[in-house]
């Protein structure tokens, strides 16, 4: 019979990995909709670190389904533990160098993504002597433990994905956030603490007993995963209305390109400071789209309907949907708006 430690673990582990799954899923199924990149790799990175809590759930509901421990003769709890950590590092290393360095984005991940699959190889053809396994004296009475061996090459590369959230994700955040002002700063602290929240929980998983720190862990867990959302998700808290409101629907698309041509400096640094939409110049409510190159703030109207127009960004002219070709801005003195109408004219009659 589960004593009341065994209890609170595995319950506070569902918890975590149930409810973690569940929001993460919602919310990736929301950023796929609305095309939210940033908030797509959050809900990535959050859903693979909830799994980190697998091994002992499993174990758990082995418990009380069976009255017994699973079977861990082949390290199987270990591997159902820690086999997500691998693909929640590389995506926090994408999350993080998207926000810090982009122009390195690509060189960080590659080799996060070569790191990580020596890691899995070592987790998954190594287990045994990855971990350090400390089974209950009384079968079904407690959960069972892992723990790292320090001296493992699993190990070692565990310690440098934690290193490499750490200084890139969490101090690069708050770094950034300092450099910043206003809605930009509020995420970048939101991001940096829930890398620095994820760091420290995953020291405490895999080196301390988890009798001592059990609470403080899944609570920290939860944080993070909170944190994480505020600060990659694509809305606007204000409830006020847009200032602005802009049909882009058929033949009423009405932004003309002479407005881009025209817009300056101090534009472009307002939508980015108050998050508003480069084109129609109001303030999102609902998601939005961040350009992944001079991260210039549209909604999403503005950019459906850029995308079926010119498919290219109004600052620096990268493209928004890079399946489709980008028709160049050639600014023009002159542009006449006309408007079709659905009814024919009538002719007028000639007196004679």
């Amino acid at each position: 019979m589960l004593s009341l430690i065994g209890w609170l673990n595995g319950l506070t582990a569902a918890i975590i990995v149930f409810g973690g799954t569940i929001i993460s899923t919602v919310i990736l199924i929301v950023s796929i909709k609305y095309k939210v990149k940033l908030l797509r790799i959050g809900a990535l990175m959050g859903l693979f670190a909830c799994l980190l809590w697998l091994g002992p759930t499993v174990d758990f509901l082995t418990i009380l389904f069976t009255g017994k421990n699973m079977d861990n003769s082949k390290g199987l709890y270990g591997l159902l533990s820690y086999i997500w950590a691998a693909p929640a590092s590389v995506f926090g290393m994408e999350l993080g160098s998207e926000l810090l360095v982009p122009e390195k984005k690509k060189v960080l991940v590659i080799c996060s993504l070569i790191l990580n699959i020596i890691l899995e190889i070592f987790l998954i053809f190594n287990t045994q002597n990855c971990f350090y396994f400390v089974e209950p004296s009384s079968p079904g009475e407690n959960l069972i433990d892992a723990r790292f061996k320090i001296n493992s090459p699993a190990f070692i590369i565990i310690a440098i994905d934690l290193l490499l959230v750490f200084f890139l994700n969490g101090i690069g955040g708050l770094m950034k956030a300092y450099r910043s002002t206003g809605i930009i700063r509020q995420r970048f602290i939101y991001i940096a603490l829930s890398q620095l929240i994820f760091v420290f929980v995953g020291v405490m998983d895999a080196l301390s007993d988890p009798q001592s720190l059990l609470f403080l862990a899944r609570l920290l867990m939860i944080f993070c995963v909170f944190f994480l959302y505020i600060g990659v998700r694509e809305v606007s808290e204000d409830k006020e209305k847009p200032k602005k409101e802009v049909r882009v629907e058929g033949s009423l698309f009405r932004f003309t390109k002479a407005m881009k041509g025209d817009l300056t400096e101090e534009e472009v640094s307002i939508s980015k400071e108050k998050q508003i939409c480069i084109v129609c110049k109001g303030i999102v409510l609902k998601f939005n789209y961040i350009c992944p190159e001079c991260r210039t703030f549209y909604c999403i109207k503005c950019v459906d309907a850029l995308t079926n127009q010119e498919n290219a960004c109004w600052v620096c002219s990268a493209p928004f949907d890079e399946s489709k070709p980008v028709k160049p801005f050639q600014k023009e003195e002159k542009i006449e708006e006309i408007e079709i109408s659905k009814e024919p004219k009538k002719k007028s009659k000639i007196k004679k």
